[in-house]
Formats: structure tokens, sequence, C-alpha cells
């Protein structure tokens, strides 16, 4: 009898594999956004007298507004990363995974309007690799990382 090697695929795990391959998500659950980095000024001016932003972050599709943090962290020092969960009021499900959507991230201000510091675009299913829970994304200065869960 000859045994097949160690590392060898049977003909079920290669069947099992490929059906992993070929799954599609129909809906993106956002469990946790975190504030990785992120503009250290306004165009060379502090955003707030401390000098540090108070940030929370935002998800929209087009000019819907589908997620604010409800809580914002004050005089948010780079050197340290800020993540939003259920306390801020997530999870965020998203359905129509070939949308485009974005993501911003604001410095609260208490006495004037709030400063938009920046985002990106970004469109759920080129995001997707399966049995993957994160997803990172960067553009110029951000950087945001979302602790997601996929439905198939």
């Amino acid at each position: 009898m000859v045994k097949p090697p160690l590392n060898a695929i049977t003909s079920d795990q290669e069947a099992a594999a490929s059906e992993y391959v070929s799954k599609t998500p129909t809906h993106m659950i956002i469990q946790t956004i975190t504030l990785v980095s992120w503009p250290q000024t306004n165009n060379g001016i502090a955003w707030d007298k401390s000098g540090y932003p108070d940030l929370y972050p935002v998800i929209e599709s087009g000019t819907a507004n589908l997620f604010t943090g409800s809580v914002y962290f004050e005089e948010c020092n780079p050197e340290n990363i800020y993540a939003f969960n259920a306390s801020s009021g997530l999870p965020l499900v998203i359905g129509s995974l070939s949308d485009t959507y974005s993501i911003g991230i604001y410095d609260f201000d208490s006495t004037t309007a709030n400063d938009e510091m920046g985002g990106m675009e970004f469109t759920p299913n080129e995001q997707h690799v399966f049995g993957e829970t994160t997803v990172n994304l960067s553009s110029g200065e951000n950087t945001f990382e979302l602790g997601v869960n996929w439905i198939y």
C-alpha cells in the first residue's frame, strides 16, 4: 500500500478549498474602526489649542450618512491608535458590496464647525479576502483599519 505524502491534498480538501474560493459575500459587518494615522496639522496649523485633534470617524454612501462615531477621543496623540466599537455605535451592516463608500475622519470642535481631516473611498467587494477579518485602508496621511465579518 502506497501512502500519499504528508503534504498532499486530498480530493475532498481540494473540493472544499475551491468552494471557499468561489464564495462571494452578501454583506460586510464593520465591528470596529481603528484610526491608525491622520494629518497632524491643518495646513501647518494645529487642529486644536492643545495641538491634538478630537477624533471621530464617518462613513457615507453618496450623500447618505451611514455612520458617525457617537463618541470622540479627545486630544489624540499621533503615537497612539484609537478604536471605535460597539460603544461608538457599531456594528454597521453594509449590504451593497459593489457600491462605493467613503470613510473620513473629523476633528470635533465644541464652539466652531467640526473640521474634516480627510478620508478615502472604498468598495467592499474589492476589499474582500476570504477568511480575513481586517480591512486596511490608507490614503495620504489617513490610515484606517476596519474589523469586519463577512456574511456569505
